[in-house]
């Protein structure tokens, strides 16, 4: 049916299906878990404001991730809905219908594909890797103008650079060795230019289940809230992958 679309900002497009999706899955999530507390990207969105994670079981949903992707009818859009424990991703769990494709992964317990188990690629240098470039949310001139100088830099240094719309997807594509690496965001102390926790939430449990590194530019260990930049790889090139981005900004 016709999808009735408005906008949170330049880049971020929000419909009804986004919204009904929300409100279907937190209605059976609190169902199920009274005491447990809840994120999400549209609520977020109508607050005004994220709400802060604690130690107490969160749900972190984002109920249409690709959302440009499913209004112009492109088949990478998935729901996306993640679990913390004690601030931490524990579950994550990304459904694309379009492809009929489950990822679920569960911490200790390994990261699956339709039920088949996924592995990370074992790509060891950029020369021989695909790599998923993504904008975040923003489109400040200096972001954009890193953004370029990023691309033409890996331009030239990969074996192919893509941009699919679905950061949850990348993640997954990532986590099954479909890709070798996704990044967003760049290298600016000053810009908070990647993405939002329900963006990353379910595929970082899905990633390291599967043996994806998460870091930020600056090589430390990614947090769920940080917004400035990301990478997910392959270990293998995470650290030239790594160098080539901060060389960006230099």
């Amino acid at each position: 049916g016709a999808k009735k679309i408005t906008s949170k900002g330049v880049a971020d497009l929000v419909t009804a299906t986004d919204k009904a999706n929300e409100d279907l899955i937190f209605k059976g999530l609190r169902e199920a878990f009274p005491d447990h507390s809840f994120i999400g990207e549209e609520s977020s969105a109508e607050s005004g404001a994220v709400a802060a994670l604690t130690d107490t079981p969160t749900w972190i949903v984002d109920p249409i991730d690709g959302t440009t992707n499913f209004v112009s009818g492109i088949p990478l859009t998935c729901v996306s809905i993640g679990l913390c424990v004690g601030g931490k991703p524990v579950l994550g769990v990304v459904y694309n219908p379009c492809s009929d494709e489950l990822y679920v992964g569960l911490k200790g317990h390994g990261s699956y594909l339709n039920g088949v188990r996924l592995q990370v690629g074992d790509t060891d240098t950029l020369a021989d890797a695909v790599v998923i470039q993504e904008y975040g949310y923003e489109r400040e001139d200096g972001i954009l103008a890193l953004m370029s100088t990023s691309a033409a830099l890996l331009g030239n240094k990969v074996r192919a650079l893509r941009q699919f719309g679905s950061g949850a997807l990348d993640i997954c594509f990532v986590a099954a060795g479909r890709c070798d690496a996704v990044y967003a965001g760049v290298a600016h102390s000053g810009l908070c230019s990647a993405w939002w926790p329900w963006d990353y939430c379910a595929g970082i449990v899905i990633g390291e289940e599967a043996g994806c590194v998460f870091k930020n530019f600056a090589g430390e260990d990614f947090d769920l809230f940080y917004r400035k930049n990301f990478i997910c790889a392959a270990p293998g090139i995470m650290e030239e992958l790594r160098a080539v981005l901060n060389s960006a900004a230099s």
